[in-house]
């Protein structure tokens, strides 16, 4: 199990996006609790914040669906429409 470097949230799971089913180091992923992106740095589960420099290296594709993500976390009751605006 990992833990959010920011909330402290217990992870006991995961989901992985795209071709690969086991998560891997360097994966990004997303808090549940708090909406803070993440890297995976070591199995099992070891996160750290996703920084800056992680963020300029992502494609727009994958920064936008971040972004989204985040928002719906953080904001539970919102659309995607309220993303638009």
């Amino acid at each position: 199990m990992g833990q959010c470097p920011k909330c402290g949230k217990i992870f006991g799971a995961h989901a992985v996006a795209g071709d690969d089913s086991s998560p891997q180091v360097g994966d990004v992923s997303i808090c549940f609790g708090c909406g803070t992106p993440l890297i995976l740095v070591e199995l099992p589960y070891e996160f750290r914040l996703l920084g800056q420099d992680d963020l300029d290296s992502m494609d727009p594709g994958t920064r936008l669906i971040l972004a989204r993500a985040q928002y719906r976390i953080q904001h539970p009751d919102s659309s995607y429409a309220d993303l638009e605006k």
